[in-house]
């Protein structure tokens, strides 16, 4: 045999492994231990799934709980939103007639909120670029004022997702 040979061939395990555990002449076959130690394995295998069941029903509560929040709060009209605003920033609701400015712009709030008057009852950057161009409410654009009559609005597109 060649030294080559020799090395590929797969050595005897027994002789080679590490043993684990020694042989214990006084207690050769101790049963008892290895089944009341399988029972404990057992027993804490089941206690742990039972703590992961536990959390996991918690989540499940927890996120049902949210979604009837979510579905409360969907429900409610801007003029709501915008009275609980109010109160929870400690402010007084302003007068819901509207006043005009000199450009003809509407500033104050009406019933509802709208997405072109600014925090405040301030003009919008769209409406104060309307006003530099001499707009005026019920006029056109334009020379002989034949261009745009109402005042940009920023409109809130939303992607509607397929649930």
């Amino acid at each position: 045999m060649l030294p080559d040979e020799v090395a590929s061939q797969p050595e005897l395990v027994g002789v080679n492994s590490m043993v684990v555990e020694e042989y214990d002449p006084a207690r050769p076959n101790d049963y008892e231990y290895y089944r009341r130690e399988k029972k404990r394995k057992a027993m804490e295998a089941e206690r742990l799934r039972e703590i992961e069941r536990r959390r996991q029903e918690e989540e499940e509560e927890m996120e049902r709980e949210r979604e009837k929040d979510r579905d409360k709060d969907v429900n409610i009209s801007g003029e709501e939103v915008w009275r609980r605003r109010v109160a929870m920033s400690g402010g007084v609701p302003r007068s819901s007639s509207p006043t005009r400015n000199e450009d003809g712009f509407s500033t104050g709030t009406s019933g509802m909120v709208e997405l072109g008057v600014g925090a405040g009852g301030e003009m919008t950057v769209a409406q104060r670029m309307m006003a530099k161009m001499r707009w005026k409410e019920g006029q056109g654009l334009g020379k002989q004022e034949q261009g745009i009559m109402t005042p940009l609005m920023a409109k809130n597109k939303v992607v509607k997702i397929a649930s």
